[in-house]
């Protein structure tokens, strides 16, 4: 059956917001402004967060001499999109048109300003920059005092140069210390920094005020390379400024750091952090690290060295003396042993809610069985991708009642052979009541049985993740359905026992789903896609990748009915959706919310 095709929607569908848009464009290009303003005005009511559509507004008010209208929809530009030049360019013109040309230029020095260095609208604003500034001359001299003489004008004119038009007022003269303090408390880290390039008076004043500097997460509006700009002296210009004030360092991806950072930081007394995390990095050795733990013991609340080198001393140092931890993550580190969680056997660990140990090689059962005697108030756990933990882990997860997160991929479900997994799970299941998530990827063993223990002790699961689950059958999905009504999101890819009449029971006894990953199942076509759009009411996120029975029209179906609400649609490999779908699922939703790439 041939896609349905988009443009044949039921008449009394309200139009989307991309309709209202083309419908704009093409009534500017006839000049017919009024009704032009009235499609972007409903395309703007519909889609408020796009940035084409203020913009082309602003031309269409340019056009009819509406100069506040077309600078109020410019400055909105700025507000909602400050990394993009158009705003900027948006905002000089009408500027430059009503003869403000200080006023432009001051416009365009900002957007290059907030604007990155590489970025090739800079050298755009750079030159609108250099006109408003001739302009702004041009009209000085004209507008000179009549009886002077012409020397005396050009000898002006060669003296004011740019002094006049770069002049600023200073917030450090004008604001008391408290405002300003309040001002750039509520700035990002990395504006902060940008501000001391300023000028010479902010570049001396700002690094002295150390409040400022207390929260330094390095990793936000950070590109895929940028943590290689994240060097030793990037971490000793932290440490410098925020000294006993520093709070948080957020220093992911770090692969360049060297003993030096850390130690910069111990050298410069930031006695005081509660949340730290520094990441893939292995030069850094476990000494260092050993150091900076005793350094900031007492305060720290939040630790992540997750892919570096630490030993079992760090995170012995870790469990003694960091008495406020609240969150620990030290997954993906190949030296730590069971030997690290040995003194929770015998003396209660600090106030532990959330602990990673996931794809740590070495450790084992007797981890496990440490942790949960020592750390109770445990919430989230993840002990995934360690191949020496066996069923007896299971059993031992029993012990903490309070468990609400809880990852189980790749344990080894066979071992012990003389204890059945059933009973492992029964138990798990009627100890740990109030699990809400729960992941078990991959888990041959897996059966009827172990799902029905799981959904009904565990009624309040609100996300499972069963992917790669051969065993996994309708009877389990329904199971799920029965007792997991405020389940939200649920991952059965590559399932292959599964098919439409399980998931379409789920999805009616499961209606606040809004996160469904239904990738790799070849027995899911349309019927699914269709019954979703009457059973639920909020699908955030979709995922029908490889599911070659899946066609357009069931595609076109589910988009009409969560176009407000659905911002990731992937159907990679679905060769029975046409690519005028796909660009209709695009102009839709968005081309960064839709993943589709076909596949022989």
């Amino acid at each position: 059956m041939a896609d349905e095709q988009p443009t044949t929607t039921n008449k009394r569908k309200a139009p989307t917001w991309s309709n209202h848009y083309y419908t704009g464009v093409q009534l500017f290009k006839e000049k017919n402004y009024d009704e032009a303003i009235r499609s972007f005005d409903q395309a703007i009511e519909l889609k408020p967060n796009r940035l084409e559509l203020y913009d082309c507004r602003a031309a269409v008010y340019e056009k009819t001499r509406n100069v506040q209208a077309a600078y109020r929809d410019a400055k909105k530009m700025i507000a909602m999109f400050p990394s993009s030049a158009k705003g900027y360019i948006r905002a000089g013109k009408i500027l430059r048109l009503s003869g403000r040309y200080e006023a432009a230029y001051h416009v365009y020095e900002s957007g290059r300003r907030k604007l990155k260095s590489d970025d090739p609208d800079v050298q755009l604003l750079t030159k609108y920059s250099q006109e408003a500034i001739t302009l702004y001359k041009k009209s000085q001299t004209k507008g000179s005092v009549p009886g002077h003489s012409t020397q005396v004008a050009s000898n002006h004119s060669v003296q004011e140069s740019t002094p006049a038009i770069v002049k600023r007022y200073d917030l450090f003269e004008i604001l008391p210390p408290e405002l300003i303090l309040e001002i750039f408390e509520l700035l990002p880290y990395k504006t902060i920094w940008r501000c001391t390039r300023v000028c010479k008076v902010w570049r001396q004043t700002l690094p002295r005020i150390s409040l400022i500097w207390r929260d330094a997460d390095l990793s936000k509006n950070r590109g895929e390379d940028a943590s290689y700009n994240i060097t030793d002296a990037t971490i000793k210009s932290v440490g410098t400024r925020g000294a006993r004030h520093l709070r948080t360092l957020v220093a992911p991806k770090v692969s360049k750091l060297t003993n030096v950072a850390v130690k910069s930081l111990i050298q410069a007394q930031c006695t005081r952090i509660e949340s730290l995390v520094i990441t893939e990095n292995r030069k850094i050795t476990s000494d260092t690290f050993l150091r900076m733990v005793a350094t900031v013991d007492r305060h720290l609340q939040i630790l992540n060295l997750s892919s570096t080198s630490i030993t079992d001393r760090v995170v012995v140092r870790v469990l003694e003396g960091c008495t406020n931890l609240r969150s620990l993550d030290i997954s993906c580190n190949r030296e730590i042993t069971d030997n690290a969680f040995h003194r929770l056997s015998t003396n209660p660990g600090p106030p532990m809610v959330k602990l990673k140990i996931n794809d740590c090689p070495k450790l084992s059962d007797r981890a496990v069985y440490f942790v949960t005697r020592g750390l109770r108030q445990l919430r989230s756990l993840d002990i995934s991708n360690n191949s020496l933990m066996t069923k007896k882990s299971i059993i031992n997860l029993s012990h903490i009642a309070t468990l609400t997160h809880l990852s189980l991929t790749g344990i080894d479900f066979k071992n012990p052979a003389t204890l059945p997994l059933d009973d492992a799970f029964l138990m798990l299941a009627d100890k740990c009541s109030q699990l809400r998530e729960l992941s078990l990827l991959r888990c041959p063993q897996l059966s009827q049985v172990i799902v029905e223990y799981l959904t009904t002790f565990c009624g309040q699961l609100e996300s499972l993740d069963l992917r790669e689950n051969a065993n996994l059958n309708d009877d389990c999905i329904r199971s799920i359905a029965s007792n997991c009504v405020d389940l939200r999101n649920i991952a059965v890819a590559a399932c292959p026992n599964i098919t439409e009449l399980g998931m379409n029971a789920l999805l009616r006894g499961c209606p606040s789903l809004t996160h469904i990953d239904i990738s790799r199942n070849p027995n899911i076509g349309d019927d699914f896609l269709v019954e979703a759009t009457r059973r639920c009411t909020q699908l955030a996120e979709i995922n029908i990748s490889f599911c070659r029975k899946i066609t357009g029209n069931g595609v076109i179906k589910l988009i009409r009915k969560f176009q407000a609400t659905l911002n990731a649609l992937k159907m990679d490999g679905c060769n029975g959706v046409s690519s005028e779908t796909v660009m209709f699922a695009r102009q839709t939703l968005g081309p960064s919310a839709v993943s589709c790439s076909f596949s022989l």
